[in-house]
């Protein structure tokens, strides 16, 4: 299927997007604060066209092979995003909201993969036979006529029953229409190129309204006991009622708040991290009594942390989802303490260690190398007092890449690690 594809970055102008891309935008409300921006990195599938909102400051100057390999890899990180959590249980809501359409992925992806397993759903049916089959010797005893042979009875003809499989079934029909479906309209952004399906001798479901499969799939269900079925069937009725059953033909799979993807990333790629959250010093109240109350859910929490493996150095590292074009861009006052405050709680537990601290910003590149405290009237940098926080781009489709992969930023790693403190 030709799609016309459009490529679009999170935190672009609103008016910018064509006019019905701009309504269902709203209609999601998928802004910022303010209104004008959007704010959502995913994909935006319309009658004959999708529209993929990349992590912003990436590159859209490509051709149109690249555009499908960019969809591809935004849906696949998204994906797997959603995948990296064990149950939706474990998720606070803020971040059951934060995804749009991950219900829909995972449906379209898992049809597709027990698909590839597994095939057409096929009926198995016992049938009556003769001579052929399990042994039915009621039937045969009742309905045969024995011949005597050497003080025993024979039997020429032995009434039997074995299971056959019927794949031209209604389910089989409708199952074929729906796996036919998703791999035109979705398997070229799931995988990269479209995935065809086998021929099989299986024509249109007799039932064409959409209320009339759903029906005959409820009515299959009621007679099936293998898991596998059930399953299957199921979930061919939550695609007919949750996709296919749509007022619109349009639907959206993506990220809403962007940021806590790209810190997720970042903690998957870089290399030589360790958690030191459970040996952070926690806050404490003194009662009126005296009694100290420790209060560790209200502790800090530190995003990354880098350790060289053969000495005591470490970095704090921020993954920021900040444009940092410019210092108005830039993290402001409460980033740059918490980060302050962080390589002091650090050193605090591990007293001889060497702190670095460091935002990472989604560009190929940006203007800003560190950020210090500086002294109002000598403009004298007060690094000793405060420290340094080193800054450092990195192409957001380089990690989205490396992170649908499952591969590491090594040359990131290692920078973070490495680079001096100078001014």
């Amino acid at each position: 299927m030709g799609w016309k594809i459009s490529l679009y970055k999170d935190r672009d102008y609103i008016g910018s997007l064509p006019l019905a891309t701009q309504s269902l935008i709203k209609k999601q409300k998928l802004l910022t604060n303010g209104g004008q921006n959007i704010s959502y990195v995913g994909l935006l599938f319309q009658e004959n066209s999708v529209d993929v909102f990349l992590p912003r400051n990436s590159n859209l100057d490509v051709i149109q092979s690249d555009k499908i390999r960019l969809a591809s890899l935004v849906l696949n990180a998204v994906e797997l995003y959603g995948k990296s959590f064990n149950s939706p249980l474990t998720l606070e809501d803020s971040e059951l909201e934060n995804q749009i359409g991950g219900t829909s992925l995972s449906l379209i992806s898992e049809l597709l993969e027990d698909y590839q397993q597994n095939g057409i759903y096929a009926k198995r049916k016992a049938v009556n036979t003769l001579n052929t089959g399990k042994p039915n010797w009621s039937k045969t005893i009742s309905k045969s006529v024995a011949y005597p042979s050497n003080s025993n009875y024979i039997y020429l003809d032995v009434h039997s029953s074995k299971k056959v499989t019927q794949s031209i079934c209604e389910v089989a029909k409708i199952h074929f229409m729906i796996v036919t479906e998703i791999c035109k309209r979705f398997s070229v952004f799931l995988f990269g190129h479209e995935l065809l399906v086998k021929e099989h001798a299986i024509s249109a479901p007799a039932i064409t309204s959409l209320q009339g499969q759903i029906n005959a799939l409820e009515k299959e269900l009621r007679i099936t006991y293998s898991e596998r079925d059930i399953w299957l069937i199921k979930s061919l009725i939550s695609y007919l009622k949750k996709i296919k059953g749509k007022s619109d033909s349009s639907m959206m799979i993506g990220i809403k708040h962007f940021h806590t993807v790209w810190e997720f990333m970042l903690s998957k790629t870089l290399i030589n991290t360790v958690n030191l959250n459970k040996i952070l010093p926690i806050p404490s109240y003194k009662t009126n009594d005296g009694k100290i109350v420790p209060a560790p859910l209200k502790g800090q929490r530190l995003d990354i942390v880098l350790k060289n493996p053969d000495t005591s150095h470490y970095a704090v590292v921020d993954a920021k989802y900040y444009s940092a074009g410019s210092v108005s861009s830039a993290p402001g006052w409460p980033d740059l303490v918490k980060q302050f405050f962080y390589a002091k709680s650090l050193k605090e537990i591990v007293p001889d260690a060497n702190v670095d601290n460091a935002f990472v910003f989604p560009a190929s590149g940006g203007p800003l190398k560190s950020a210090h405290m500086q002294n109002r009237q000598s403009l004298q940098l007060l690094d000793n007092e405060y420290g340094v926080i080193d800054c450092f781009y990195i192409d957001p489709v380089e990690v989205m890449y490396q992170f649908v992969n499952n591969l590491r930023l090594v040359e990131l790693s290692d920078s973070i690690l490495s680079r001096s403190k100078s001014v």
